[in-house]
């Protein structure tokens, strides 16, 4: 993916396990780094509490991040049951 959309709302343990996982992926230069504001949306940072409308809101702004810049788009977020989804979201084809 080119950005990834997340929200460390009451979940600070997963953005840092996040941020280790993208880092360990880092190997030669070409990771995402989600100090940047670029590639890095943390959605409770720049919005504030979504609520359970939090993963939505990742999905709607990766849609539209994807289909306007072009780009895979990831979109983490949390279960009530502590796991962690990724979602990819890419921008449709122009034969569509």
């Amino acid at each position: 993916p080119v950005r990834v959309f997340y929200d460390s709302t009451n979940n600070p343990e997963a953005e840092i396990a996040l941020n280790n996982a993208l880092h360990d992926q880092n190997k030669d230069g070409h990771g995402l780094e989600l100090g940047n504001v670029e590639e890095g949306y943390d959605i409770g940072r720049r919005l504030g509490n979504t609520g359970v409308s939090g993963a939505l809101v990742e999905i709607n702004l990766a849609t539209i991040a994807s289909y306007k810049d072009g780009g895979v788009s990831a979109v983490v977020y949390a279960g009530t049951d502590g796991s962690l989804t990724v979602q990819m979201v890419r921008p449709p084809d122009e034969a569509r």
